[in-house]
């Protein structure tokens, strides 16, 4: 079975202000060639354990800002249902006590 999991890449908010970084776009102006090494550790450092490189980029692309907050806004509200008990969960897991 494979699972994946959603990486998000994050400025310090004062670094993002004082640079003008809005975008993926604006960072990589400033940051040439980061985004790509981010992508390649990414990419290889589950190897130690699994001595398979990660799967990346299911999309094919990396998710602009607004789509990234809508992804961490609805992953809240799937939690939020889940440990409120209005979703049971498909296969036993830990839920914090309520």
């Amino acid at each position: 079975m494979h699972k994946f999991d959603w990486k998000v890449i994050a400025l310090n908010e004062s670094e993002a202000i004082e640079k003008n970084i809005s975008s993926l776009e604006d960072f990589e102006k400033l940051h040439a060639g980061k985004i790509k090494k981010i992508m390649q550790w990414f990419n290889k450092y589950k190897m130690i354990q699994c001595h398979t490189k990660n799967a990346l980029l299911k999309h094919k692309k990396i998710l602009s800002m607004e789509e990234t907050i809508e992804l961490i806004k609805n992953g809240n509200k799937n939690y939020s249902r889940l440990v409120s008990g209005a979703v049971k969960p498909k296969v036993p897991i830990w839920l914090p006590p309520k």
